[in-house]
């Protein structure tokens, strides 16, 4: 449970903590809110994830979009201990391309 404080910080590049902007970066749902401005805010919060994500990878001369999106998570996914197969990152991107 994160406060919207919380949850707004940890989706941007003043943390270093990966685990709130990387899993936010991908298709993520909002499933209910209180009210409007609360889904605002939470909506507000997911769209800063995928930008951290991308800047935290840093651009790589010549690199195709979806290459940027591939190595990015692949990079965040090296860096957790994670259940999933190895080629789960590039899935997160090649699921949804157009996104």
């Amino acid at each position: 449970m994160l406060s919207e404080a919380d949850f707004h910080r940890l989706t941007g590049p003043e943390t270093r903590n990966v685990s709130v902007w990387a899993r936010f970066a991908q298709p993520s749902r909002l499933v209910w809110a209180v009210d409007d401005t609360a889904a605002n805010r939470a909506v507000a919060a997911v769209a800063r994830a995928a930008p951290t994500l991308l800047a935290a990878a840093g651009a790589v001369a010549g690199e195709a979009p979806l290459d940027w999106w591939r190595r990015a998570f692949a990079l965040t996914y090296s860096v957790e201990l994670r259940a999933e197969r190895s080629g789960r990152a590039q899935s997160v991107v090649d699921a949804d391309a157009e996104r």
